[in-house]
Formats: structure tokens, C-alpha cells, sequence
């Protein structure tokens, strides 16, 4: 049986101090860095030289020449949203924002920001500007280029050998399976000697392969080659790993096959914040704010059961009130705005408590509206978590959730503040997206 190529390649390097290891995630490099020890007598590792990808295009990506820092990947975001502020106006994009709906496209801001990655290989390739698209990027390539000229950023995807070796030798570790692989490849590849590029060898690429009429009898299968792995080779269950490309519409059934086998395990599974009920905290203040505070949005909000809130009674009284009062959204008459629950509140006998705990509600979010910058931003949060959360009752999971999600937000605070001129339009819009 032929030796694994990770393996192989860490034990002959682990010892070279300036070897560091890339892999596709930070999970697989942890877990080969504890592998290694297992393996070979080194008795430790320094984990900065378990690297996932990501960080690895901003660490050693650079240009011979290149003094510059990599451009953050939410800066490119923030950039794509002005630049549509920015069209909205002029309208200046004619292909790939169409006129228009050039007011209305703010949402098209993360899909704009994908682009830039690929406008280096472009510019490379584009032989003459023919039609409105070539022109929409070449329009995007200068821009950008004079973004990152400015603030003194470099783009890793943009870079060109020779690369600048600042002292490290870096072990690629099957970098094909990466989605943005194509946009690195000629470049990497080039930077011999200091960038080694590990593959399997094509003589290996024939295999086994087994095929199934559905994905329910491959799991079975699976379950069964496991349990097989475990008791007829000894394997021990922790030293088996199996990798789900969709766990959402494979999870469950794979739960269960195991549950069945008796095999025990444990699932890693990263998922939107804002797909968690704490995490979604800041979509529900949205869809309040957007909807100018529509019975429905009201209600997701204040019967959401994961956050810790300090008057549930008078929150769960004012949903009654709107479904008894039929305050079902606020709307315009006669060129004035109605906010339906204040309208209602002045017809229908209402509890003062109830009333006040409104109008502060309402306040309260319409700070997250009013906010201009994402330190604003954590602010009114700060704000509204005073007055509705009781955190001492919080569970541990609610607490950690909303930790992480202010945790990105600083991100995004130190990124503003390093690009002061830098806005969105909307922070809170562009927090949640």
C-alpha cells in the first residue's frame, strides 16, 4: 500500500523550521498539525505553519517589488457597494448594472466585488474593447486599480511572478479542489523553489470508483464500509474522517445511518451566523426597519426564543395587541406617513407600559437605521441589548452567537477605520448581507 502523500510529504519536512503547510481549510490543517505528532517523533508543532488557504494568499502572494499590504476581502465588498452608490448616480455601468435599475441595485453589491479578483486575467486577455460588458470592466479595472494604488494594497489574485520570497517554503497541498485554484495556478506554478505545489501523480488518478442508483444507498454504504474499518482492521472510529459536500440535504439521513450502525461521531459544520436564531437578530431588525415595522416582522423579532429578552410578557402583549388591532403594516395617506401601531394606539385602549415599551422599541431600532458607520452601528446594537436583553439569563450558545457577531463587526469597525473615507450606504444592510 503506497505511503499517503500528505504524509509523506510532512514527515520529510515537519523538521525544516521554515516549512509551513497549506491546506483548503484551517479544520484540515489542525488536524493533520495533530496528525503529524501521531506519526513521526516530533513531539510538537508550531500551528503557524498549519495554514489554510485563505491566510496563505495574503501572507506569501506577493510580487518580487511588492511592499504593500493584501487588500481584505470585506474591504472588497465595501468598495463594490460605493461603486454602485456611485453608479447610482452617474450611471456609468451600462452591462453589468443596467441603467435602469442602477437606484435599486445595492444588492448586486457582493456579486460586484467577486469580480475583481478576475480583472487582472482579463485586462491580460482582452485583445480590444468590443461591447457595453468590456467596457463595464475595464471602467472596474481602473477604479480599482486606483483604489489600491491609494491606500497601497495589492490584490493576491492580481500578482505576477517573480514572487517576492521572504524566507519560507510553503507545501501546497492539492490546491486543485479549490474553487479560485484557476486564478492562481499559472502564477504559483511559476514560483519555483519556495512554492511547491503537491498533486496527486496522474498514474494514481485510476482507481476504484463505485457508482449508486441514489445517495441514500451510498450512505448505507458508507455507514457499512465504516463500521467494517472499525471492526475488522481496528481502526479506531476517531481516526475516521468522512467529508459531506451538502450536510443541509445529507446530514440528517447520514445521522441516522450511523445512529443505526452504532458508530459513533461527531459533526463539523460551519454555517451562516445569520442562519442561527441569535444570529439572525440583526435580519429581523432589518426586516422591522424595512417593512416600517410590519405585524409580521414585529412579531419574528419579539417571539424570537433564543434571545434573552427582559420584558418577554410586554413583548409577547404587544404581538397580541397588533393581531387584535389588525396592525398589519403602516402605510401613506394624503403624502403622510401612518405608523399603524402608534395610530392604533390612540383609538384602542393600551396599557401605558405597553405603550412606552413600544415607542422605546421603536426608537431603539431606528437607530440601527440612522446608523452612518459600522462603529455607529455597534452602538445602537449596544443600545437595544441594554434595554430588551437580560444577558445574565442568556444561554451559553445565544452568548456565544451574538459574541461572534459583534466579534465581525469590530472586524469590520478596524477595516473602516483604517479607510475613513471608505462608507456603504447602509451599514446595517450590508452587516446582514
Amino acid at each position: 500500500m503506497k505511503e499517503n502523500l500528505i504524509e509523506k510529504t510532512l514527515k520529510e519536512h515537519v523538521k525544516e523550521r521554515d516549512a509551513v503547510f497549506v491546506f483548503p481549510t484551517q479544520i484540515a490543517a489542525s488536524l493533520w498539525a495533530d496528525r503529524i505528532i501521531e506519526i513521526s517523533d516530533c513531539t510538537a508543532v508550531a500551528m503557524d505553519r498549519f495554514i489554510a488557504w485563505d491566510k496563505f494568499k495574503g501572507e506569501a502572494v506577493r510580487g518580487e517589488n511588492q511592499d504593500r499590504v493584501s487588500i481584505p476581502a470585506t474591504m472588497r465588498s465595501i468598495f463594490a457597494a460605493q461603486l454602485i452608490e456611485e453608479n447610482a448616480k452617474s450611471s456609468f455601468l451600462k452591462n453589468l448594472v443596467v441603467p435602469e435599475y442602477a437606484k435599486s441595485a445595492a444588492g448586486f453589491a457582493s456579486w460586484l466585488g467577486s469580480i475583481f479578483r478576475g480583472l487582472r486575467l482579463w485586462k491580460d486577455n482582452v485583445k480590444q474593447i468590443e461591447d457595453d460588458e468590456d467596457r463595464d470592466l475595464e471602467i472596474l479595472y481602473e477604479k480599482y486599480t486606483a483604489f489600491l494604488d491609494k491606500y497601497n494594497l495589492f490584490d493576491p489574485a492580481w500578482e505576477r511572478p517573480p514572487f517576492k520570497n521572504n524566507g519560507k517554503k510553503y507545501f501546497l497541498f492539492f490546491p486543485e479542489i479549490l474553487s479560485d485554484w484557476e486564478e492562481y495556478k499559472s502564477i504559483l506554478s511559476a514560483a519555483k523553489g519556495f512554492i511547491n505545489i503537491i498533486s496527486l501523480p496522474e498514474e494514481d488518478a485510476d482507481g476504484e470508483v463505485l457508482f449508486f442508483s441514489n445517495s441514500r444507498i451510498e450512505i448505507k454504504n458508507v455507514a457499512s464500509e465504516i463500521r467494517k474499518l472499525h471492526d475488522e482492521k481496528k481502526l479506531e472510529w476517531s481516526k475516521i474522517a468522512v467529508s459531506v459536500p451538502d450536510l443541509d440535504r445529507d446530514g440528517a439521513y447520514l445521522d441516522r445511518e450511523f445512529d443505526l450502525m452504532e458508530i459513533p461521531h461527531v459533526v463539523k459544520y460551519s454555517k451562516p451566523l445569520g442562519s442561527t436564531g441569535a444570529g439572525n437578530l440583526f435580519a429581523l431588525i432589518k426586516e422591522c426597519l424595512s417593512t416600517n415595522f410590519s405585524y409580521e416582522s414585529v412579531k419574528n423579532l419579539l417571539l424570537e426564543d433564543n434571545l434573552p429578552w427582559i420584558e418577554k410578557e410586554l413583548a409577547e402583549e404587544l404581538v397580541a395587541f397588533g393581531q387584535n388591532n389588525h396592525c398589519i403594516c403602516s402605510f401613506e395617506y394624503k403624502g403622510k406617513f401612518i405608523d399603524v401601531w402608534k395610530e392604533s394606539m390612540k383609538v384602542q385602549q393600551m396599557d401605558e407600559m405597553l405603550k412606552k415599551f413600544y415607542l422605546l422599541f421603536n426608537s431603539s431600532l431606528e437607530k440601527f437605521k440612522n446608523a452612518e458607520t459600522f462603529a455607529q452601528l455597534r452602538e445602537a446594537y449596544f443600545n437595544f441589548r441594554n434595554i430588551f436583553l437580560n444577558m445574565d439569563e442568556c444561554s451559553d450558545k445565544t452568548n456565544s452567537i451574538l459574541s461572534r457577531c459583534i466579534s465581525e463587526l469590530g472586524e469590520i469597525i478596524d477595516i473602516e477605520n483604517s479607510f475613513e473615507e471608505c462608507r456603504v450606504p447602509s451599514p446595517l444592510n450590508f452587516f446582514v448581507d
